[in-house]
């Protein structure tokens, strides 16, 4: 989110509402669109990290249900 906010200039979803939907929205792979006139080689790395940091999301939300459902 950092790399897309120096490329931008601005804050990501900043036209959208900061809420649970838009949380969600994010998790299931919303991102923010690519400024045009970004360099390919800087779009695919936000592209990247953006990507991994949803599946790490997931990931540890799965494993935090995963130990709760195991310590009832």
């Amino acid at each position: 989110m950092l790399m897309w906010e120096i490329s931008s200039g601005q804050p990501p979803f900043i036209n959208y509402e900061h809420n649970y939907y838009l949380a969600m929205n994010i998790v299931n792979g919303l991102g923010p669109k690519i400024v045009s006139g970004t360099p390919l080689e800087y779009k695919k790395m936000i592209v990247k990290d953006f990507s991994a940091k949803i599946k790490m999301t997931i990931y540890n939300k799965n494993s935090n249900v995963r130990f709760v459902l195991e310590h009832l």
